[in-house]
């Protein structure tokens, strides 16, 4: 058997784990397990290419559906076998430029996956309409259901309004936290191997991350439907902005990363700054606008260091 086929088995192996120990509790360990369940199939895929990845998916499928049953089957190919594959499709993916051919650009994959995570969450939204009447309505059933059995005791009126403030920005919570989680994940992937020169592609500068042009426009149309639409088309919008957000969030911190460059002790900052990030949802807005001002008006073109290289 060959090397990548013995990296791609244990791979499987290790992700069917990951998943079935997450799967085992709502602590914070398992929360924790649960984030990092894509990292070894990304680890097999950036290392090996997409056949092995291939092969770790149906390996760690396989074990899974055996062990923890259909529903333990699905979240595994929702959130990690899924994600992962097309995390690393993009990103061995190469593309003419110029006459010239070049590897996907890190902004490229990370809006495509914007795209895939707006059009999956639409799909729900038709989904939930067919059987609800309404998105909306269907999310909240879903969150009644689920809080229902997490805590029987809870009083109904009180667990109702939860579930009506949740469901108003739960959908484009989940499909941010789900680039979110694809992201790290293939970051920290594509940095093990780099490190430990396995890496098929180079890596990226993170600190030199671009949005393709054209990503702003359906920012734009989502936020058009949640400002002036009514109904479900302000409540689609809305969760598409949420989503879509991410993207300038992870901009935003590209802008502060390159031109902390240029500030001493920038290392203690940074860190301040993670800090800080962990513990505000308001900055973490405060972020996100500065990727969207960054987005039409080129912060870094502006303010950073003229010797900054740019991401090849």
């Amino acid at each position: 058997m060959t090397k990548d086929k013995i990296y791609a088995l244990v791979a499987g192996v290790v992700s069917a784990m990951i998943t079935l120990a997450s799967l085992s509790g709502g602590t914070f360990n398992a929360l924790f397990l649960a984030f990092f369940g894509p990292l070894p199939l990304m680890l097999a895929g950036l290392g090996y290419g997409i056949g092995a990845l291939s092969i770790a998916a149906v390996v760690g499928l396989g074990l899974i559906t055996v062990i923890g049953g259909p529903y333990a089957a699905g979240v595994y190919v929702l959130f990690h076998a899924l994600p992962a594959g097309i995390t690393v499709k993009l990103a061995l993916s190469r593309v003419k430029c110029n006459g010239a051919v070049r590897w996907i650009k890190a902004g490229e994959i990370l809006a495509w996956l914007c795209v895939i995570g707006v059009v999956a969450l639409l799909g729900f939204g038709l989904y939930g309409h067919w059987v609800q009447d309404t998105f909306s309505n269907a999310v909240k059933v879903y969150l009644d259901f689920r809080f229902q059995e997490i805590a029987p005791n809870q009083d109904a009126a009180a667990r109702a309004r939860f579930v009506s403030h949740l469901a108003a920005f739960f959908p484009g919570l989940l499909g941010g936290g789900w680039i979110v989680l694809v992201s790290v994940n293939a970051a920290a992937a594509q940095a093990l191997l780099a490190r430990g020169g396995k890496s098929i592609r180079p890596s990226p500068a993170y600190r030199d991350l671009i949005l393709p042009g054209w990503f702003s426009w359906p920012l734009i149309l989502a936020a058009v439907g949640a400002l002036i639409g009514s109904g479900e088309i302000e409540y689609a919008g809305r969760q598409i902005v949420l989503l879509l957000s991410v993207a300038f969030f992870f901009l935003g911190l590209a802008v502060i990363h390159s031109l902390m460059r240029r500030v001493a002790f920038r290392g203690v900052l940074l860190a301040l700054l993670y800090v800080v990030l962990v513990f505000s949802g308001w900055f973490s807005m405060v972020v996100t606008g500065i990727g969207m001002i960054e987005q039409w008006a080129g912060l870094r073109e502006r303010f950073a260091d003229p010797k900054n290289g740019q991401e090849v």
